[in-house]
């Protein structure tokens, strides 16, 4: 048995029913049956004492308030991960400027389309009764998001995450994205075979970690909507940004485009999407679990 406790920090606009839905709650359960304390916080706020804090913050850009807190205490999971916006990290962005010419893909800088930014901040205001005057800028912008308009697009300031529009060529891109800081414009380097797109996810915590592979007949896959998932192993130059960015715990989505590791997001609050069956998430989980081993070398 082990005395050790174990806290896992949420955003204040978090619901006890979506903590469930994150990797780490599941990481958690086997903890707790190995005799660790599992401690759950929402908010910022001091709380109990612990050994090791493990912040699950779902929001792009790591709020000072949440830093502030996070420098008080000894052990802390992913200390300098505070910026997971695609500027921080993509070697694939592309300016009006640059010389290539060849397929494009528009996102958000912030992750999944910005939506846990837009959730947060509304959940927030309702919650402290603030009026948010922007409300019906928020339904203009949700219909320009799903309207299909290209020229409209360079007003969006969140796009639907499993939508991201692909063009042939950068001419093909409407010029005010460019200038618009909600978004990014990337190279589209695919992992394709026939009529299949894949993506590939590796996750990991402490010294362990694996990967998946899942396939699509749309150009953008993701977790929530892939198929035909496979553990493959993981490739050495996504270790190595791995490390180079900081994670101690996270999940990265690569592809494999022409024997080329390409990194397309970083996650440090990874939940599981529909791709996941049960008998998957509880190895994933085990699998990751043990890797509680890094902070707490004699669990």
């Amino acid at each position: 048995m082990h005395n050790q406790t174990i806290l896992l920090l949420f955003h204040e606009s978090v619901t006890e029913r979506e903590i469930s839905s994150y990797r780490i709650w599941h990481c958690a359960q086997v903890w707790q049956s190995l005799g660790f304390t599992v401690l759950i916080q929402r908010g910022c706020e001091k709380g109990a004492k612990c050994d090791l804090v493990i912040p699950q913050i779902d929001l792009s850009v790591l709020p000072e308030e949440y830093r502030r807190l996070l420098t008080a205490e000894k052990l802390v999971v992913n200390r300098g991960v505070v910026d997971i916006r695609k500027s921080a990290f993509s070697h694939n962005l592309v300016t009006e400027d640059d010389a290539y010419d060849g397929p494009i893909i528009v996102k958000t800088d912030n992750n999944f389309g910005g939506r846990p930014e837009r959730q947060a901040v509304s959940r927030m205001a309702l919650r402290r009764r603030i009026p948010l005057h922007f409300h019906g800028i928020a339904r203009v912008l949700r219909k320009i998001a799903v309207s299909g308009s290209l020229a409209r697009l360079a007003y969006a300031d969140f796009l639907d995450p499993h939508k991201y529009p692909v063009f042939s060529s950068k001419q093909d891109v409407p010029r005010g994205v460019f200038k618009n800081g909600s978004l990014v414009v990337e190279k589209f380097r695919p992992e394709r075979e026939s009529r299949f797109y894949f993506l590939r996810s590796y996750a990991f915590l402490g010294s362990e970690g694996l990967a998946v592979r899942t396939k699509s007949e749309h150009p953008v896959v993701k977790g929530a909507g892939g198929t035909d998932l496979e553990f493959v192993p993981v490739a050495e130059s996504i270790l190595a940004m791995r490390h180079e960015l900081g994670f101690d715990y996270g999940k990265f989505d690569y592809v494999m485009h022409e024997g080329e590791a390409v990194l397309l997001d970083i996650n440090a609050t990874p939940t599981f999407g529909r791709a996941y069956a049960p008998d998957v998430r509880r190895k994933i989980a085990a699998q990751l679990a043990k890797g509680i081993g890094y902070w707490f070398p004699n669990a």
